[in-house]
């Protein structure tokens, strides 16, 4: 089963739109977002969600979402309060999904007497409990968690594997060559990552005249 990543636009009739990220089995889920200003929208009937653009992972995702964002955050009908990408997706697609133990950001750590209520509540009333909003110290720990995730002898082999495959590369003049770091040659050359990966996907045909495609 395929997973998307997408950027979108959720927009209210009156104009003001929020940017957001999604990833998602079942494109036609009807998500809208869960930022602050999607959840002030009391009617949702008067929001729509149109999707901007696909990344091929999860890492290209938080990057683009960070270009777009910083692109519309001037503007006075964007409704995003930062400038960069907060938050994981759920389920399967979290990456702290299944880590267990010492790795997991809330190892250790003691509820409050606020959380230990909130637990004692009935199963009925769970759907008013809302979401759980994490602390600047859990976010850290999760980060630090992702780390020590990201140095294993497997996430390593995993990673090398997948960059060990050569590109090719055609130049505006129609020189073409094999290269191994995409994403080093477009540092080096002044492009932009994800559209040259939307390049090598057929989502556009170039890239300011580049363009790439992975070789198995």
């Amino acid at each position: 089963m395929s997973i998307y990543h997408f950027i979108y636009k959720t927009k209210h009739k009156n104009g003001k739109y929020y940017i957001g990220r999604h990833s998602t089995y079942n494109i036609n889920d009807g998500y809208i977002g869960s930022g602050k200003w999607v959840k002030s929208i009391k009617n949702k009937k008067e929001l729509s969600r149109e999707i901007l653009q696909y990344t091929d992972s999860f890492d290209d995702l938080l990057i683009l979402e960070d270009e777009i964002i910083k692109q519309c955050i001037d503007d006075e009908y964007c409704m995003n309060y930062l400038c960069s990408s907060r938050g994981f997706p759920s389920g399967e697609l979290n990456p702290m999904y299944n880590i267990k133990g010492q790795l997991h950001h809330s190892y250790g750590r003691k509820p409050t007497e606020k959380e230990l209520i909130k637990m004692r509540k009935p199963k009925s009333d769970s759907s008013k409990m809302g979401r759980y909003k994490r602390t600047p110290e859990i976010i850290d720990k999760m980060k630090d968690s992702l780390s020590l995730v990201r140095n294993t002898k497997e996430y390593k082999e995993k990673v090398s594997k997948k960059s060990s495959k050569n590109w090719l590369i055609v130049e505006p003049n129609g020189d073409s060559y094999e290269i191994k770091n995409l994403r080093q040659f477009c540092k080096d050359n002044n492009l932009n990552y994800s559209c040259m990966k939307f390049v090598n996907t057929g989502h556009i045909k170039s890239h300011k005249g580049w363009k790439c495609k992975k070789l198995e």
